[in-house]
């Protein structure tokens, strides 16, 4: 073999070799950034704030490629295959009209999407990879607390993230930067009202304590201590911040309606077993759940009148969304039927999951009327929570309990059908 056709061949081979270690490096690095963790358990996080990932690789793993197609999306629709951590709804002046909108955190990777509601497609609006996040609660479309476990799979961390510095992506979509600030470690529970104002719970020794954190100033007021440490929390709008005991079916619950500015608290229900409530966007009214002869039942609250009405139908107030266009208006998905003696514990665990149909609830008269059976148009069973009311009362959203997935309902889409209930 001749000094020239050596060398050529010696050159072939590297460039095969390197060639192959190329291919190789991409696929596994691609299996590896695809790959992620259920999302229903605790997780082990990393954080790396400012970090990006993969841009155009990253939508079409996502099958959300850069530019929205303006399909009409059909009456009941799921926002894409991937586990959501939190979304919200907002609508935007779009030419002179009101569009809705929706926007979410990606639970594995952190990444925010938004998409209209009334038409099919995503865009991805943040990169920044903010990996496994178990929990997302907005306050505002460009303000998120968002939720993690940190590297010892022990301590809850939550980072009040804020959309900023909107640049423009290669594909030309916007997209945000994620600036912020952490909270107080190994908070448990923590809601924010309609103001921008932030209440959350942390035990301390043997009590628990709730701050408030002002949404204007940042200045944290410790508002509320108890030797009881299991408490869920809602702050819906105004100064009253809801207080109630963690349900379970082997313990009486509690609500109170805690002041936020003076710290003070009146009672408003107890001695109920696995009570949980959802107060409406104007505190005038709350839907509760209670278990009474082993099964969940339904009532309004009203604290006018401090009346309680029973709604006929069984179901967990978690599983419900008050409308803000009309604060009389609830919807509920409302199992089609429940066989289990241990609710709402083995609901809470994931051990038990339902199949729900859709229920409009009129607070003021008590009338329900029949929306749609989900699972008859998504070829799955669908159990539904994290429900949330559009602000003009079109659309109703919410998480499949199942697999964490996002779903929207159009409701002036669905003709009401007979009670199946």
């Amino acid at each position: 073999m001749t000094r020239t056709k050596a060398t050529i061949l010696i050159t072939l081979v590297f460039i095969i070799a390197l060639g192959l270690a190329i291919g190789s490096y991409y696929y596994f690095y691609d299996e590896l950034a695809t790959t992620s963790e259920d999302g229903r358990t605790g997780f082990r996080s990393f954080f790396p704030f400012g970090g990006t990932s993969g841009g155009e690789d990253d939508d079409k793993r996502d099958g959300t490629a850069g530019d929205v197609e303006e399909t009409r999306a059909p009456t009941l629709r799921q926002i894409g295959s991937e586990p959501v951590a939190g979304a919200f709804l907002f609508s935007k002046d779009e030419n002179g009209k009101k569009i809705d909108y929706v926007r979410y955190v990606q639970r594995a990777t952190g990444h925010i999407y938004e998409t209209k509601l009334a038409f099919l497609g995503t865009n991805r609006i943040s990169n920044t990879t903010l990996p496994k996040i178990v929990e997302a609660k907005w306050l505002s479309p460009e303000s998120v607390l968002l939720r993690y476990l940190s590297d010892d799979n022990e301590t809850i961390i939550t980072f009040l993230a804020e959309l900023t510095g909107v640049s423009t992506s290669t594909e030309g979509i916007l997209e945000y930067k994620i600036d912020g600030d952490f909270l107080s470690e190994d908070i448990y529970d923590v809601t924010a009202s309609s103001d921008g104002n932030i209440f959350y719970l942390k035990k301390e020794n043997s009590s628990v304590v709730g701050t408030k954190i002002d949404g204007k100033t940042g200045r944290l007021t410790d508002i509320f201590t108890s030797p009881i440490t299991e408490w869920l929390s809602h702050w819906m709008a105004g100064r009253t911040v809801w207080l109630t005991t963690k349900a379970s079916y082997a313990s009486l619950g509690y609500t109170y309606a805690l002041n936020s500015d003076s710290g003070s608290t009146q009672k408003i229900l107890g001695n109920l077993s696995g009570l949980s409530i959802l107060p409406n966007y104007d505190n005038t009214k709350f839907i509760y759940s209670y278990i009474s002869s082993g099964l969940p039942t339904f009532r309004i609250f009203d604290m006018g009148t401090g009346s309680s009405d029973e709604i006929y139908l069984s179901g967990l107030a978690d599983k419900c969304a008050w409308s803000k266009r009309d604060t009389n208006i609830a919807y509920c998905a409302v199992p089609k039927e429940i066989k289990n003696s241990t609710l709402p514990d083995s609901w809470y665990e994931g051990s038990y999951s339902f199949n729900d149909n859709i229920w409009k609830i009129e607070a003021e008269s008590g009338s329900t009327e029949f929306m749609i059976t989900p699972s008859d148009e998504a070829g799955e069973d669908i159990d539904a929570f994290n429900l949330l009311v559009s602000p003009d009362g079109e659309y109703l959203v919410f998480q499949n309990k199942n697999d964490l997935t996002l779903w929207s309902l159009y409701l002036s889409g669905v003709l009401p059908g007979p009670e199946e209930n």
